[in-house]
């Protein structure tokens, strides 16, 4: 149902699911490559930073209750080198958003539907996630309400049947010898939340609605102890090598469970499905996000044009989804992104918050 502000938990939801997208796929594999066995520190770890750098975030949005993200780049920085600010950020999410959508044909590809062109497969999501943006955010909120329950109940129920196949030994011996890449693994794991800072975009459509520190930090969370959850029991079901030989850890894991019950044979089948819709949830969050950045770069104020901008992401999206033809090279795309977000994260938010702040009080000292 359409509302004119989004509630807390709606805010949660957002981003939670904006942080849980096609990396759950391939969470595993990536923190495995790096860290070995102790992977799942060096997540929970970067889960930690997330949650510190994205207190900035929370801070910032909170500085400016009705502006977004990009709209605070340019008050914060003024009009010109704010736009500047917003370069990277609309690259970053254009491109995240584009090489996630051709992530999600391949997975489909692979799994479900391996003799449908992958072109086909990628118009038809960009056409649905753009329209699912063209209704507005709240509709949006709408459909991510429904999305994650079901996203949560799924993630847990394959965490907790996999257990049935751990082999703890593989985890052991914790942190053996292994301190310093755990520790830069961190910083690794810091950029597979990338949803977090959502709240920047969001947090000025939850007009009257107390959206709490508690609210932000269990949206971020969740996804924290998911990710968190579902390496340890990867690495205990495969053992690290096996897990670096994995492309999409996850559907194999839920490949490898077997059941007695009919129903439940093809259980890969049907966490596919339910990936499904947490892919799109995630993947329309950014394409909303990137909608905000051009209309913001681009100061546009006639509704009609901001839904024309909208419009125009169905080709955006498309092309960077198809541009490059071999499937490990868009993964290895994806994941170099991640110093883009780094920087963002580290350096550009921060900074912008600090600064802000310091406006703030000025102005209330005037």
């Amino acid at each position: 149902m359409k509302a004119d502000t989004l509630r807390p938990s709606q805010v949660m939801s957002i981003v939670a699911i904006a942080a849980m997208g096609v990396d759950l796929l391939m969470v595993q594999n990536t923190m495995v490559s790096y860290a070995g066995r102790d992977a799942w520190i060096s997540l929970l770890l970067g889960g930690f930073l997330g949650i510190f750098f994205g207190g900035f975030m929370y801070y910032l949005a909170n500085l400016y209750p009705d502006k977004d993200l990009p709209q605070i780049f340019v008050e914060v920085a003024g009009k010109y080198i704010g736009r500047l600010l917003i370069i990277p950020l609309l690259i970053y999410v254009l491109f995240h958003t584009g090489l996630s959508i051709r992530i999600f044909a391949q997975t489909l590809l692979m799994f479900l539907l391996d003799r449908t062109p992958i072109f086909a497969i990628v118009i038809l999501m960009v056409i649905v996630v753009v329209y699912t943006v063209y209704k507005g955010i709240y509709t949006l909120s709408g459909v991510i309400d429904i999305i994650f329950p079901f996203a949560i109940v799924t993630v847990t129920m394959l965490i907790l049947l996999s257990f049935q196949q751990a082999e703890f030994d593989f985890i052991k011996p914790v942190l053996y010898n292994n301190y310093p890449k755990v520790l830069r693994g961190s910083f690794l794991g810091l950029v597979q939340f990338t949803g977090f800072g959502h709240i920047t975009y969001v947090l000025c459509y939850a007009h009257g609605s107390k959206i709490s520190w508690k609210w932000y930090v269990t949206g971020a969370g969740i996804p924290i102890v998911l990710y968190v959850a579902l390496t340890i029991v990867t690495i205990m079901a495969f053992n690290p090598m096996g897990v670096i030989s994995l492309t999409f850890p996850t559907l194999t894991l839920s490949k490898s469970i077997e059941f007695p019950v009919t129903f439940l044979e093809r259980l890969e089948s049907f966490v596919a499905m339910l990936w499904i819709s947490i892919a799109f949830g995630s993947i329309s969050l950014f394409t909303f996000s990137s909608v905000r950045n051009f209309v913001a770069l681009f100061n546009i104020r006639n509704e009609k044009f901001v839904k024309l901008a909208t419009v125009i992401h169905i080709p955006l999206l498309t092309i960077v989804a198809l541009a490059v033809k071999s499937g490990l090279k868009v993964i290895e795309y994806y994941l170099k992104l991640n110093y883009v977000l780094a920087a963002l994260t580290i350096v550009i938010f921060p900074a912008i918050t600090i600064i802000a702040a310091f406006k703030k009080r000025r102005e209330g000292k005037a």
